[in-house]
């Protein structure tokens, strides 16, 4: 993922989850954690304590956490295609309707903002960057945002592609980069899916975590 768009998705998921809060009167949620992009095999389940938040949505009968952990990891691996699709495009003045399948508000909004913005700014990747989805976890936040059914604390890697802005000034030189992402997962009531509804990350040295 473009380096600045993880810092504009933590920031505007920040801004409405603030103006939600205003309104509701609800505690505001924990700060975002760094984002890191590292990318491996196929991500090993995580087996530590998961503190069971509340849920908006109750989830389906019989499902424990350890499902609804492995039901988050297939449903982010879908969401990662699809943004690295987008990402590797420049962005979009909208963001494919494909995307709501794993992603629903306030992440929506702040997505789309950050995607928008990176189209509208007209740089372009040099080549065909490579992503992969290095590491993924169980995240545990002993304060969840409210609606919590289970979180994912995930390492992402981007690199190989140098993008230029409109006037061929190098911006991203196609180096390394790590994301360190969490996302919470709540029921969405309109279709009964689980969705990523808040995506909090930044650029960091190394992934957090194995």
């Amino acid at each position: 993922m473009h380096r600045g768009v993880t810092n504009s998705l933590t920031a505007a998921v920040v801004v409405i989850a603030a103006v939600s809060l205003a309104v509701t009167g609800c505690t505001a949620a924990a700060p975002p954690a760094p984002s890191s992009s590292q990318a491996s095999p196929p991500p090993s389940v995580q087996t530590s304590t998961m503190t069971v938040p509340s849920r908006s949505v109750p989830a389906p009968t019989g499902l424990t956490q350890q499902q609804l952990y492995e039901k988050a990891v297939v449903r982010y691996k879908a969401f990662f295609d699809q943004e690295s699709a987008l990402d590797s495009a420049g962005g979009a003045p909208a963001l494919p309707g494909m995307i709501h399948q794993y992603v629903m508000e306030p992440a929506w909004s702040a997505l789309e903002k950050a995607y928008r913005d990176l189209h509208a700014s007209g740089e372009k990747y040099v080549g065909t960057p490579y992503y992969e989805l290095q590491h993924v976890a169980v995240h545990d936040n002993p304060d969840p945002p409210a609606g919590t059914v289970v979180a994912i604390k995930v390492c992402e890697l981007t690199q190989g592609a140098p993008s230029v802005s409109p006037d061929g000034t190098i911006v991203y030189d196609g180096s390394p980069v790590i994301h360190y992402r969490r996302a919470y997962f709540k029921f969405d009531t309109t279709d009964g899916q689980l969705k990523a509804f808040i995506i909090n990350g930044e650029s960091v040295d190394a992934c957090p975590f194995n």
